[in-house]
């Protein structure tokens, strides 16, 4: 469905928000000249593992990767600042992606793109939209994975000296 943008810039009001229906989970991310931290940050997580699940709340993007052997456990959380808008409808939105597929998206954008947007206008139809624009124009819509928002548990280690 088409996005109705409100005069505040870092506001969208999504069309589909319907409080009568039931309000749907979706999210604007619009990254510009930083897009090259976000994409050295997947490649790396990437290399833990295939699949990679975000929570996307108020103000910021977190994620907890473990990888396939439960050695490596990452935590990170990316801060509203690092994005050009940043909108969430009804957080927090989950979503799970290959890191594969998405990283071949970005690395083809990377070089031209002068702003990159992932964008979904509904969780619950597990589609991923990234536009990217540069010289040119470019969509990209890639599948995802449901995701109930359970991370892995941390660890209880105790560290004696």
């Amino acid at each position: 469905m088409d996005q109705d943008i409100t005069s505040d810039k870092n506001r969208i009001e999504f069309a589909n928000d319907d409080p009568i229906l039931g309000i749907t989970k979706s999210f604007s991310l619009r990254v510009g000249s930083r897009i090259e931290i976000i994409y050295r940050l997947l490649k790396t997580l990437s290399r833990l593992t295939d699949s990679i699940s975000f929570t996307i709340g108020d103000n910021d993007v977190f994620a907890r990767v473990m990888d396939n052997q439960h050695i490596s456990l990452i935590d990170f959380q990316l801060r509203k600042v690092l994005f050009e808008s940043f909108v969430v409808s009804n957080p927090p939105v989950n979503i799970v992606f290959n890191a594969y597929n998405i990283l071949t998206i970005l690395s083809r954008s990377i070089k031209n793109a002068k702003r990159v947007e992932l964008m979904s206008q509904d969780v619950e139809k597990n589609k991923l939209i990234i536009t990217s624009e540069g010289r040119s124009r470019a969509e990209y819509t890639i599948e995802c994975e449901p995701f109930e928002g359970n991370y892995p548990e941390l660890p209880k280690i105790d560290f004696k000296a």
